[in-house]
């Protein structure tokens, strides 16, 4: 995913990719460098998941618990996945926040040409 696409996900979710570059990003977005993700893919959270996070690596299902995120929308929370496991778990869709893996947190590795994000859209609203 090295091109701005938006995916439709079903139940009300979009996921977003776009350049780094763009002048109205949200700073709540997750900055990845796509070109170090190995065979990405976005799914929904797995029995045994497990993230790598600054204090230790967590399971994905705790994690979606601590965020407070409602059980009936866990399965609904996309995760940016590649061959070394869970990369980021987008909650911030369903009420969370959105969590990063440790280990694509160094910004001096990397020149930072993407951003990923996911929004539950609002039916409700007119823009």
């Amino acid at each position: 995913p090295t091109e701005e696409q938006t995916i439709d996900l079903g139940e009300g979710l979009s996921f977003t990719i776009e350049s780094a570059l763009t002048e109205q990003r949200d700073s709540q977005q997750l900055l990845i460098a796509a070109q170090v993700l190995e065979d990405p893919i976005i799914r929904s959270p797995m029995h045994g998941d497990t993230i790598a996070l600054a204090g230790g690596s967590m399971s994905v299902a705790k994690l979606l618990s601590q965020m407070k995120i409602p059980p009936y929308l866990r399965s609904s929370v996309p995760l940016l996945v590649d061959r070394s496991g869970v990369v980021a778990v987008f909650g911030a869709s369903s009420g969370g926040s959105d969590r990063l893996a440790q280990r694509f947190k160094a910004p001096l590795a990397h020149d930072f040409t993407n951003i990923y994000s996911s929004r539950r859209r609002n039916n409700n609203s007119e823009l």
